[in-house]
């Protein structure tokens, strides 16, 4: 069991979808289930403070630093085929 603090919350918006995020994030790092979990609500609560949706979670650095660009000549991804 995680102990949690409350936040003072300033605004809704996205906190939900960091807190999914940020445990992802964590987990696809590497780290485990209840760390990844707590830095997830961490994002959450990062959330929670400001007004609107965060740009990206704190300490996450931005998609173009850390994905790298599709090899050239890919065909491109089809998510739903058939739709």
């Amino acid at each position: 069991m995680l102990d949690v603090a409350a936040a003072a919350i300033v605004d809704v918006t996205g906190a939900g979808d960091a807190l999914v995020a940020g445990t992802i994030a964590a987990l696809h790092a590497g780290r485990p289930l209840e760390a990844a979990v707590a830095f997830g609500i961490e994002a959450g609560r990062a959330a929670l403070s400001t007004v609107g949706a965060l740009e990206r979670l704190p300490g996450i650095p931005a998609p173009a630093s850390s994905v790298p660009a599709p090899p050239t000549g890919s065909p491109p991804v089809t998510l739903f085929p058939g739709t």
